[in-house]
């Protein structure tokens, strides 16, 4: 009831707005007008000293503030004119961007032209036009000093094209995203992003050069230090809404992640050459944004041949659910960059862990239906509580606390490594959970699955397939497929390296992936069934001294330790030692190129890694475990590394060296 009333709202709002600028137009002269109370020039009612002659423009030739020459207009919009200009005290040109005369007395229209340059002064980032100052002219007009700016906006660029090439978009839609998660920061959102205020200029080292314009209805978040500002007024939408969030239509609080679905948007027209969503009106266009899914690349440009990958990030960043698209842009930018062939990324491994997470987590909305079955059966287990039915359901409790108990328990057993410990306690769990609860609860279920990974990680794989079958409603095609996707992934790397040398294959590395890829069509992406492989993977890289791809193996390994056992379990300190093993090598290796930067950094992760290990051990087994002493030594020596390796940076310099020591790849520094 609550959504109708608000596509209600919507579509009465969505009447007044052109589906072009999402702003109000004159009926006689097509004229843009913006704010409650403006009026068009050629309204009877306006007094003539308000009214812009036909002839040439007053301004042309004239001194503004005595400092400005207005030489010429470069353009015409709904809130004003913006002139070319020359700053004689600074000698430079300028853009004057002023206000209409028939908008002076209109007092939303002035704020939003305030708000414009504030917006635009809190940002300090190269690709954010620059504002230098605001004033009111003689004539009572706010005028606003900025950048002049001579290239093309990004909608001229993307139609002369029908879209951009791979490598040209990725550079352009990277520095748009870097701009915005800035001023996200800065408590700025906004809200009208779209190709046309995204300018592609030359600068000296680069033919596209961004600058993000027109911040006339941002809004300034109360975290930013300044007061918030709120300009819609009531009966009022504003935006474009080609480029306009489900939320944005509704009506409802906006924050950082209504631009992230612009820019999915934008993201879209740059490759496809087209938007996403575009109806006859602006309704149909409402529709689609909330209602409908964009059409796949392939389907709508064939021709073209975009990475899966890529298309996977703008479809991201399209989700209708401001929870399920990326949460920063930084977080955005990060995956765009990525896309580029041997990108080596240099996120910290928390920002690498939480991505991973957060992929997770959208994974898991997918199967919603578990979820809420739980949740029944958590609402279902305390209304009994409550209603209480007698010795009955006091002895069902009973039960049911012996199966929290046992499940704490075998979690615990699995947490420290104590595999027969946990397979017993999980075997007694299942067993509780199957009397209490019948053996489509999804309590028992769950019990089922632990249990599986257990009997994985003991290479117990038979058994594992029988209780997976049970849990994914495996078909038995399924299941004869899982079983033979299991023997070709746990093929031995002796036995990979002989086919490659026989010229079967390009490498064990490429049967290990493929053999990851088809069996988490089975048991998904965390499942520990897929811990050998991946260590696998990651020793095969290190032999090779392809350290990045190492990396991304050896951080997936602890990201599903984190998930299956715990954060603070034996398996992710065994994990993040082995991770710091890795970057001890990697750093030795780059600073013996005199990458001196780069090493820090490097020894930097692997003093991280080492340091978490150590804590988790001593959580777990107390200051006298027997493995901290060795990495103890390990850290010692790290430190020792990371500081010599700053010291050379200062004194001999920080470059000189190519990390990625046989990788060939390409780096950036989020």
């Amino acid at each position: 009831m609550v959504e109708s009333e608000q596509l209600q709202k919507a579509a009465t709002l969505a009447e007044t707005i052109s589906p072009t600028d999402g702003i109000k137009t004159c009926p006689e002269c097509g004229l843009e007008l913006v704010g409650e109370n403006a009026v068009c020039a050629c309204d009877s009612s306006l007094p003539a000293r308000l009214k812009s002659g036909p002839t040439k423009d007053p301004f042309i030739g004239t001194v503004l503030n005595n400092t400005y020459q207005i030489q010429e207009v470069v353009g015409r919009g709904g809130m004003g004119v913006v002139y070319k200009a020359r700053d004689i005290l600074m000698e430079r040109t300028v853009a004057i961007k002023m206000l209409h005369a028939h908008l002076v007395q209109d007092q939303a229209s002035i704020q939003r032209f305030q708000q414009e340059a504030r917006a635009a002064s809190a940002i300090n980032h190269p690709n954010v036009i620059t504002a230098y100052d605001f004033g009111i002219s003689e004539s009572g007009q706010p005028y606003l000093i900025m950048d002049f700016l001579s290239g093309k906006s990004l909608s001229a660029t993307i139609e002369e094209s029908r879209g951009l090439e791979f490598s040209r978009a990725i550079h352009i839609l990277a520095q748009t995203c870097d701009a915005l998660h800035v001023a996200h920061t800065k408590g700025v959102i906004h809200r009208d992003l779209k190709p046309s205020n995204i300018m592609v200029v030359q600068n000296r080292d680069d033919a596209d050069f961004v600058k993000i314009v027109d911040f006339g209805i941002a809004k300034l978040l109360p975290h930013s230090g300044k007061q918030s500002q709120n300009l819609t007024q009531t009966g009022e939408l504003f935006g474009s809404p080609l480029y306009m969030s489900p939320e944005q239509f509704l009506g409802k609080v906006l924050d950082e992640r209504t631009d992230i679905y612009a820019m999915g948007c934008v993201m879209y027209e740059t490759l496809m050459g087209a938007p996403p969503f575009s109806g006859e009106h602006v309704l149909e266009t409402m529709h689609k944004h909330i209602h409908e899914l964009p059409v796949k690349f392939q389907q709508r440009r064939p021709d073209l041949k975009i990475p899966a990958k890529l298309e996977a990030i703008t479809m991201r960043a399209l989700e209708k659910e401001p929870d399920a698209r990326y949460q920063t842009m930084a977080e955005l930018r990060d995956a765009v960059l990525l896309t580029i062939d041997g990108a080596r990324d240099t996120r910290s491994l928390g920002a690498r862990l939480q991505s991973i997470r957060s992929q997770l987590k959208r994974a898991r909305k997918k199967n919603e239906r578990f979820i809420r079955n739980i949740q029944y059966a958590c609402l279902g287990i305390l209304l009994l509580a409550i209603l209480g039915v007698g010795v009955a359901y006091t002895l069902q409790g009973d039960k049911d606390t012996q199966w929290v108990n046992l499940r704490r328990e075998a979690q615990d057993c699995y947490r420290r490594g104590q595999l027969d410990k946990a397979e017993k306690k999980f075997m007694e769990a299942g067993k509780v959970a199957k009397d209490l609860y019948g053996v489509d609860d999804p309590k028992y279920l769950d019990t089922l699955e632990k249990l599986a990974w257990i009997y994985e990680e003991q290479e117990k794989y038979a058994p594992a397939r029988k209780l997976i079958k049970k849990v994914k409603s495996l078909t038995p095609e399924d299941v004869l497929r899982f079983k033979a996707a299991q023997i070709l992934a746990y093929t031995p790397v002796s036995q990979l390296e002989n086919l490659q040398k026989e010229n079967v294959l390009k490498g064990p590395e490429t049967a290990l992936k493929a053999g990851i890829k088809e069996l988490e069509k089975y048991i998904g992406p965390t499942d520990p069934g897929l811990i050998k492989l991946y260590e696998s993977l990651a020793k095969t890289y290190e032999r090779q001294l392809h350290f990045a791809e190492a990396e991304d193996a050896r951080i997936k390994l602890v990201s599903i330790r984190e998930d299956s056992q715990g954060q603070d379990s034996i398996g992710v300190a065994d994990a993040r030692v082995d991770l710091a093993n890795l970057y001890m090598e990697w750093g030795k290796d780059v600073a013996g190129k005199k990458a001196y930067d780069d090493a820090q950094r490097t020894f930097a992760e692997a003093k991280e890694s080492y340091e978490t290990a150590i804590k988790i051990y001593q959580e777990l087994f107390g200051a006298d475990y027997k493995k901290i002493p060795d990495i103890k030594t390990k850290l010692a020596e790290c430190i020792e590394l990371e500081k010599d390796a700053s010291e050379k940076a200062k004194t001999e310099g920080g470059g000189g060296g190519d990390s990625s020591s046989g990788d060939m790849s390409t780096e950036y520094q989020p």
